[in-house]
């Protein structure tokens, strides 16, 4: 494959669109688990659990 031979963002291919906008969501969500893990004094058990699970997922690659 040749460098040219890659989508660029001008290219307007509606498939790469949606790969940036997924990894820009997933990304995002990984910041806001964080940030809410980093105040784990305020959540409940059952809360912390179901963040620290969709975190690892998500780092994981098991949610896309």
């Amino acid at each position: 494959m040749n460098y040219t031979d890659l989508p660029r963002k001008h290219d307007n291919i509606p498939e790469w669109d949606k790969l940036l906008e997924n990894e820009v969501k997933k990304s995002e969500r990984i910041k806001y688990l964080q940030s809410e893990l980093a105040a784990k004094n305020r959540l409940d058990g059952y809360v912390l659990k179901g963040f620290e699970d969709e975190l690892k997922k998500l780092k994981d690659g098991k949610i896309k």
